[in-house]
């Protein structure tokens, strides 16, 4: 019982200090200077999303191999240490307690729905079901208006592309790392740059689209 005790208090441990990697990655300014993504509690929720995404990918990948058991063991820590992460934070918020329940239930499907929405996306023959999947959900541009012309839409479009093409590259870098590296969170994420080229509207169609998004 005393070893059990301790391998879990150590996996516990190894899953916050992973999460703490991905929280700190997913805060890169750059994210938010080039790429467009919202600078607020809900963008840096969703680059949150991506990232663990990402590792939970790589994870998975290592269940397959003689390390399955502890790849999967972290994989469910790794998720816990998020739930409790996001009780913290409602409650630092100041949501009181009879209706953090509500909001953690609400907060976990739209995160284990990503995390689907993802899983899929990669599986499609091309990148568009990607593209519109972060634009869903990143940076909020609904269906209707993505079918839209017009330089706002064109600048989300460039701005999903871009985004998705980091976070391919987030998982080749990690496809190589084994689990140990996982586990003790010494792995490096791609650069946080975009490759973003503006659209047909240079300039104008970006601040047409940030304008979009504030309101």
């Amino acid at each position: 019982m005393r070893a059990w005790l301790s391998k879990q208090r150590r996996t516990r441990r190894d899953a916050e200090n992973l999460y703490r990697r991905i929280v700190a990655q997913a805060r890169q300014p750059a994210f938010y200077r080039d790429f467009g993504v919202a600078d607020t509690l809900e963008g840096r929720f969703e680059m949150v999303i991506v990232h663990l995404f990402v590792v939970l990918e790589r994870l998975s990948q290592l269940e397959a191999s003689e390390h399955g058991e502890k790849a999967k063991e972290l994989a469910q820590a790794l998720m816990d240490a998020c739930f409790r992460q996001l009780d913290d934070d409602l409650r630092a918020l100041g949501v009181g307690d009879l209706a953090v329940p509500k909001r953690m239930r609400r907060a976990a499907g739209a995160l284990l729905g990503r995390l689907t929405a993802y899983r899929r996306a990669l599986a499609a023959a091309d990148d568009t079901a990607l593209e519109a999947a972060l634009l869903r959900n990143v940076f909020g541009w609904p269906s209707h208006a993505r079918q839209s012309p017009g330089a706002a839409a064109e600048a989300h479009a460039a701005r999903a592309r871009a985004l998705g093409g980091y976070l391919r590259a987030a998982l080749a870098a990690l496809g190589t790392e084994g689990l140990e590296a996982i586990r003790r969170a010494e792995f490096a994420f791609p650069p946080a740059e975009s490759r973003l080229e503006p659209p047909h509207g240079g300039e104008r169609a970006v601040r047409g689209a940030q304008d979009h998004q504030e309101h």
